[in-house]
């Protein structure tokens, strides 16, 4: 049998360090039985998050936001691919049938750029991007089989649940309609007020070290990347894919927590509403991710005893779930490739 993580429900790399305890039987019920509630963050609903901002949740791998301005809307991130930005297009248009004035890629992975062209349409919206977005090597990695494996993607239907951040992570693959930035910044932030919307772009390198925040100041929304969603990242992608900025991705999440926002709305499941739990939500997660650092280079080269990966204060944290369950090994014969995008794999 092997274990099976689900995509970004625990950190592989660093946490493959943790001990795992008790009967891989009772591991894999408990673990099952967390996953298929977790299924819930996936509904297919957009969601009205605040006056002129929705998000559109369940459509795709990754979410897609609608802001509406003064003659205007801006898209933020643009789901996986054609078929999913055409639904999501389509349940926009009952809200705004404004002309799309410009789309914001919060990072390159594929579940969030797939869907440019079918949002831009005929409107020339400028499309923007922080500049490393641009200048970065793709995160392929070992790419096929383990990129495939670590997202749970080439395991029947029998035994697929969800991937941790969506439904159907890459087992339904569909055309890209990828565009390229038409505009892009370098430094750290980018003040801009598009169809009368004022925004904030911070870059907050996390999951992705060209990853950019969207803050609407005027409407105390925050949208955060994939620098925090309702599971535990990948600290490291067991695909083999470049290490990640650990430290960077906390003080990301430092000034996320700053930023005082009463709604949080992540580029994976459902958003965080109040400000109350919103500030709740990004430190603990960011407090998470350090307590894993901590431990780990603490450590050195003991491995991290079983039960103690939080702080006290940290269990019970529902974004900070492990959702780890055990699935019978598959040869490779028997199965199918896995998915290969023009980024490579996601996440």
């Amino acid at each position: 049998m092997r274990r099976l993580c689900s995509y970004n429900a625990a950190s592989a790399g660093l946490l493959m360090l943790m001990a795992t305890s008790g009967t891989a039987t009772a591991q894999e019920f408990a673990g099952r039985e967390k996953l298929r509630s977790h299924s819930a963050e996936f509904r297919r609903e957009v969601i009205k998050v605040t006056n002129g901002v929705w998000v559109a949740v369940g459509f795709s791998d990754a979410n897609s936001v609608l802001i509406e301005g003064e003659g205007g809307s801006i898209v933020v991130d643009t789901t996986s691919d054609v078929e999913d930005a055409r639904a999501v297009k389509a349940e926009f248009a009952k809200l705004s049938t404004a002309p799309v004035r410009a789309i914001i890629y919060t990072h390159l992975h594929p579940d969030h750029t797939g869907g440019g062209g079918v949002f831009a349409g005929n409107d020339g919206p400028e499309i923007l991007a922080h500049r490393l977005l641009v200048d970065r090597v793709p995160d392929v990695g070992r790419n096929g089989r383990d990129g495939g494996d670590q997202f749970g993607s080439t395991l029947p239907d029998a035994l697929f649940i969800n991937a941790g951040t969506g439904l159907e992570f890459g087992r339904h693959p569909a055309p890209s309609a990828y565009v390229a930035p038409t505009r892009t910044f370098s430094g750290d932030r980018l003040d801009l007020t598009i169809a009368g919307v004022r925004l904030q772009l911070f870059h907050t390198p996390g999951e992705t070290r060209e990853n950019v925040a969207v803050w609407l100041p005027d409407r105390r929304v925050l949208l955060p990347g994939d620098d925090f969603y309702r599971s535990f990242p990948n600290l490291y992608a067991i695909r083999g894919a470049r290490l990640r900025p650990i430290e960077q991705w906390i003080a990301s999440l430092g000034l996320m927590v700053d930023l005082g926002a009463d709604h949080l709305v992540p580029g994976h499941t459902r958003p965080v509403l109040g400000s109350a739990n919103v500030r709740a939500a990004l430190t603990t997660y960011r407090d998470g991710i350090k307590s894993v650092l901590d431990q780990t280079l603490g450590a050195g080269r003991q491995p991290l005893p079983a039960g103690i990966l939080w702080n006290r204060g940290l269990v019970g944290a529902r974004h900070l779930r492990r959702l780890c369950r055990v699935v019978r090994w598959q040869p490779d014969e028997a199965l199918p490739s896995a998915r290969k995008g023009p980024g490579g794999p996601s996440h």
